[in-house]
């Protein structure tokens, strides 16, 4: 009972989160996929983006992730999550970007899903380049 209603409100959560933080132009299960210089941009504030690297330090509620380009920033989550420490544990991490009470952005963890331990960060950081490149950018939209 108590695990059907964690799920039930962490549906919930993630539902309302979707309703308010979907840009217009967004699609449901559409993220945009950034990088750490386009986290730090706040060009995606108040967005549900998805960023793939390590979490290279957990204090059990905050963690600091780093992306394919280097860049980092710190992602909170529930202390129920486990993550990873470090390479070679690859991750995408999808959750709604904010900014906190300094301006640096946060992310706040809906889900992180493991791409294991052979995954070449630097060819992915080159596709998100050009994802968001105007040249390609038409190729990568929903």
């Amino acid at each position: 009972f108590v695990a059907d209603t964690y799920l039930f409100l962490n549906t919930i959560h993630i539902i309302i989160a979707l309703d308010t933080t979907m840009s217009e132009g967004d699609q449901v299960g559409c993220y945009p996929r950034l990088n750490g210089k386009m986290v730090h941009s706040g060009n995606y504030v108040e967005r549900i983006v998805s960023v793939v690297g390590v979490f290279v330090q957990d204090d059990g509620e905050v963690a600091v992730f780093e992306c394919c380009d280097g860049g980092t920033f710190p992602v909170s989550h529930t202390p129920d999550l486990f993550v990873q420490i470090g390479i070679p544990f690859f991750v995408e991490a999808v959750g709604c970007l904010t900014m906190d009470e300094t301006g640096h952005p946060i992310m706040n963890l809906f889900v992180q899903r493991d791409l294991g331990a052979d995954f070449d960060l630097e060819t992915y950081n080159q596709m998100i380049e050009l994802q968001h490149s105007p040249k390609f950018r038409h190729l990568f939209s929903p």
